[in-house]
């Protein structure tokens, strides 16, 4: 057991500033701020509402607003899945 989780320790590597739970955690509230939006306009409006109009715009905008105030735009802009490119 102790031998398999060592192997899967350096599978699950990611690099630490992109791995930081800034982005995660931004990014988590943007979300759960565009569903509190998107309800707020279902319920406002009586009508349905498509939810990407909103979760779009905020999560894509704090991860870019995250990635400048790191100084991490490059970074993001130039990540690549390392296990996709195994496959």
């Amino acid at each position: 057991y102790d031998a398999a989780a060592e192997a899967n320790e350096d599978a699950i590597l990611v690099p630490s500033s992109l791995s930081g739970r800034a982005f995660f955690s931004a990014t988590l509230k943007a979300y759960l701020a565009g569903l509190l939006v998107a309800v707020g306009a279902n319920v406002a409006t009586g009508q349905g509402q498509p939810a990407l109009v909103y979760l779009v715009p905020a999560t894509l905008g704090v991860v870019a607003y995250t990635a400048f105030t790191r100084d991490e735009v490059s970074r993001v802009f130039e990540f690549v899945d390392e296990s996709r490119e195994e496959g």
